[in-house]
């Protein structure tokens, strides 16, 4: 079950679909031509129709065979052999969205948008669904640098968390990178699994105004940073404050410093990904990520050095994250007062 997704066991069938730009893992259904999926090739492709979600109307028993009050299985038909399957337990108030429930409020979404369908997929032998839509107002920074951005739905059928939709950057494709889109995204919508939260569902694009009026509010900071220029000293000075150790006088700690900042100028001075922005305080906070995400260490015991960047990043409580909002602290360019704009 490679980043968690699906598999049929017996056919080797994957439960992912993905649009333009093939997946890392290579696995499931890849449309080349003809924009997004469309909603069928979301619920087809993907296998996410007809799984007939329930909540049984018994409780649980132990395995004294005695019922556990408040405690229901939940259900599902495998959509690989139909054959019935639990997910998980949940409480008396607790209702699965079906998938094809979701595909009317990311299409409604999608009407306001002017998005399309990128992915979909199911996780976690089916405890887990995702689809994204993209968004044709990607962030341009600068006018060169493009960035673009996903409605990313997750769906719980086990129970353990509320279905979400953030507004992200990052593009998800498997269970690394919705673990990435949960940590890093430019705000969050949640609705829960009961009767009420049907309601929510039907106000979702209002809530949505609020997070495309923060985005905007993003932007214009991204903006000032693609502005302002940043010279060498400068991205030096910016890193060594974003990077402190509390051995830094030891000869091994001084040994890392120096090769981590030739690696970081390098990327700030030379990246084909940097060209357009280069030498601005925007490109000196792309450089400090780039090295991130694909040039910093990884202990020897870990062979795939991509796999554990990308792991690292996921974590909601990774040290790497802290030091990408570290670099944007470090580098963003504050507003001018209205006193000194006035000047």
């Amino acid at each position: 079950m490679p980043a968690g997704i699906e598999i049929d066991e017996t056919t080797g069938r994957a439960a992912v679909a993905v649009a333009r730009t093939p997946a890392w893992h290579r696995l499931g259904f890849f449309k080349a031509k003809g924009g997004g999926l469309t909603a069928d090739e979301v619920l087809d492709k993907a296998y996410l129709r007809n799984w007939h979600l329930r909540v049984d109307e018994e409780p649980v028993r132990n395995n004294a065979g005695i019922p556990i009050p408040g405690k229901f299985a939940i259900n599902r038909d495998n959509p690989f052999t139909g054959e019935e399957e639990p997910l998980g337990v949940s409480g008396k108030v607790w209702r699965p969205f079906q998938n094809e429930e979701l595909l009317p409020l990311l299409d409604d979404l999608r009407g306001q948008t002017n998005g399309e369908f990128e992915t979909a997929g199911s996780l976690y032998g089916g405890r887990a669904v995702f689809i994204t839509c993209r968004l044709p107002e990607g962030m341009l920074i600068g006018g060169v640098d493009p960035m673009d951005r996903y409605l990313t739905l997750i769906d719980y059928k086990d129970a353990t968390s509320a279905l979400v939709l953030l507004d992200t950057w990052v593009r998800s494709v498997c269970a690394n990178t919705v673990n990435a889109a949960l940590a890093n995204y430019l705000s969050k919508v949640t609705i829960w699994h009961t009767e009420s939260g049907r309601q929510s569902v039907m106000q979702i694009r209002e809530a949505l105004g609020i997070t495309f009026a923060f985005d905007e509010a993003l932007e214009i900071e991204m903006e000032r940073m693609a502005a302002a220029p940043c010279r060498e000293s400068d991205f030096v000075r910016g890193i060594r404050k974003i990077w402190t150790s509390a051995d830094e006088d030891s000869k091994r700690a001084q040994t890392n410093q120096k090769k981590r900042e030739l690696d970081l100028v390098s990327l700030f001075l030379e990246s084909d990904t940097n060209k357009a922005i280069r030498g601005t305080k925007w490109g000196a906070y792309n450089a400090v990520t780039e090295y991130l995400d694909w040039s910093s260490p990884v202990p020897s015991t870990h062979p795939d050095a991509d796999a554990t960047r990308a792991l690292r990043t996921a974590s909601p409580d990774s040290k790497v994250n802290e030091l990408k909002a570290d670099a944007f602290a470090t580098f963003r360019v504050p507003a001018l007062s209205g006193k000194r704009a006035a000047s």
